[in-house]
């Protein structure tokens, strides 16, 4: 991803191949990509909030279900893939997206502007403006009682190093 444009390098003919909509996808401005290798296929995430999955046979799914409903945010900051899910941060939360069904499975509304989003040990961690937030995956996500503030920086990403969770400012 590079300039809100999909590229890929094949190595062995050191080509290097442009994605767009004229050859495969389905809108323009990507603003984030994540793998998952449990459907192998590339979740590609645009700025008007629609999602292509893009298949390793370079077929392609598009779920517009989310650009086209009629909310008062939904602006969508990255995502992160793990296993069979998508976890979007969005403008008021996080919307959960099944890679499996293709469709979205629960959003969490927590009135936040999430950055960025990450599970980690079955706890999903958000990073907004407002600090890091994180709830056990065992408990009722949809209960904003539930969210617990881990500290109080504006974090715009996560890393995992070495089995840690690393907020990044």
């Amino acid at each position: 991803l590079a300039s809100g444009a999909l590229y890929s390098y094949n190595k062995s003919d050191n080509e290097v191949r442009l994605y767009d909509m004229i050859n495969t996808l389905s809108d323009i401005d990507i603003i984030d990509i994540g793998y998952s290798q449990y459907i192998n296929a590339l979740v590609i995430v645009y700025s008007n909030a629609n999602i292509d999955i893009l298949y390793d046979d370079e077929q392609i799914y598009n779920i517009s279900d989310f650009k086209n409903k009629t909310l008062p945010k939904k602006k969508i900051n990255s995502i992160d893939v793990q296993g069979n899910r998508a976890y979007i941060a969005t403008e008021f939360g996080v919307v959960e997206l099944n890679l499996e069904r293709m469709e979205f499975s629960n959003t969490y509304n927590t009135e936040l502007n999430t950055y960025c989003t990450y599970l980690f040990n079955n706890t999903i961690y958000t990073g907004t403006a407002d600090g890091v937030f994180r709830c056990d995956t065992t408990k009722n996500l949809l209960d904003k009682n539930n969210w617990e503030k881990v500290n109080y920086y504006p974090t715009q990403s996560f890393a995992e190093l070495s089995g840690e969770l690393y907020c990044l400012i």
